[in-house]
């Protein structure tokens, strides 16, 4: 277990990894740890490599390690679909993937305190992106409807002054 700095000092780097989409090595390769648990620098470098594939490997990468996690389920693809899945740009469901997999994780109690805590935080990050992603659909929705109102009203409007324009010639 890392000391109570160097736990803050890794959530930090995750956090600027994270939120940056951080540049690193062209080419996935997955640090593999021999036995039981997993450490919280693994998972941040998880995301920092995930951070640098293109959106097509990320697909590829995320059924590869899903067929892997399903056929055997280990931390290491856990947390490697986590980091995937959590990139930015990925479609909800993949971010409500990464998120029932931490939960999961969590609730199994794996781990020491400084990646349950790292956990928890990716969990918190992965609900308000899709709180955000919900709130978002809604506005578009509510554009949207206000759009096709307005064009209702446009209508009725020209009808209107269509009306008006016969009116006026009838008048004369």
């Amino acid at each position: 277990m890392m000391p109570r700095h160097k736990a803050g000092i890794a959530i930090g780097l995750f956090l600027g990894l994270f939120l940056s989409g951080c540049a690193g090595f062209p080419k996935v390769s997955w640090p593999q740890l021999p036995g039981e648990g997993i450490e919280p620098a693994t998972v941040l470098d998880y995301y920092r490599k995930a951070g640098t594939l293109s959106p097509a490997k990320i697909d590829r990468e995320i059924v590869r390690l899903r067929k892997d996690f399903n056929r055997k389920p280990d931390d290491n693809a856990l947390f490697q679909l986590v980091a995937l899945a959590s990139q930015p740009g990925r479609p909800p469901v993949d971010r409500k993937l990464a998120l029932d997999l931490l939960i999961d994780f969590r609730r199994q109690d794996k781990g020491g305190a400084t990646l349950l805590s790292l956990t928890s935080l990716l969990e918190d990050q992965l609900k308000e992106q899709l709180e955000l992603v919900g709130e978002r659909d809604q506005v578009l929705q509510r554009a949207r409807k206000l759009e096709t109102d307005n064009r209702e009203l446009q209508d009725k409007l020209q009808a209107l002054e269509d009306i008006e324009k016969i009116l006026r010639q009838r008048e004369k």
